[in-house]
């Protein structure tokens, strides 16, 4: 199926139930349905676009760099500070 073609078929899809769930005359528990299947159709874009679940991907443990090592002031630096 064609990427495209797809996407418009749940675009489509979406814009019914939304139509569906603001019309006056729909009943609580159709409405609930309507919103059960959105998040379905959700679902669906996500895993057409190739995203995966959150929290699914974990950092890879790979080689670390070394830790940034600071320049130690040096003491005499220090004593003159304090006798200005």
């Amino acid at each position: 199926m064609n990427l495209g073609k797809a996407y418009r078929q749940l675009f489509e899809l979406q814009d019914i139930l939304f139509k569906q769930t603001l019309d006056p005359n729909t009943e609580a528990k159709d409405k609930a349905a309507c919103a059960r299947a959105w998040e379905t159709l959700e679902n669906r874009k996500r895993i057409l676009r190739g995203r995966p679940l959150p929290g699914v991907l974990r950092p890879h443990e790979g080689k670390r760099s070394k830790p940034m090592v600071l320049p130690v002031p040096d003491a005499g630096e220090d004593k003159e500070r304090k006798a200005s």
